[in-house]
């Protein structure tokens, strides 16, 4: 990925990859820690980390990767929103 600076070019990266039907499951994982280390807004992470959830290729590694990060998440009710989209996938 091109080296973005603002956070709304991130995040507006980080969704257009987390929505990327074909994402490979290594790639799916290694999306999730700049998701968390590199957005600012917390609204952005879990829309971006839900986006991934939402993906038809979603994995259980990268729901692995998510789960071990969640806490890393201040905000109750993206980590309410990741869990929620998390337990409708029924993964």
């Amino acid at each position: 990925m091109v080296k973005l600076c603002s956070d709304s070019g991130k995040y507006e990266g980080f969704k257009a990859i987390a929505g990327r039907e074909t994402l490979r499951t290594q790639a799916q994982v290694h999306l999730v820690k700049p998701v968390f280390s590199s957005l600012y807004s917390e609204s952005d992470k879990a829309d971006v980390l839900v986006t991934l959830i939402n993906n038809s290729s979603f994995s259980c590694a990268a729901k692995l990767a998510i789960l071990r990060r969640l806490d890393n998440l201040s905000s109750e009710s993206g980590k309410m929103a990741i869990l929620k989209a998390i337990n409708e996938r029924g993964l």
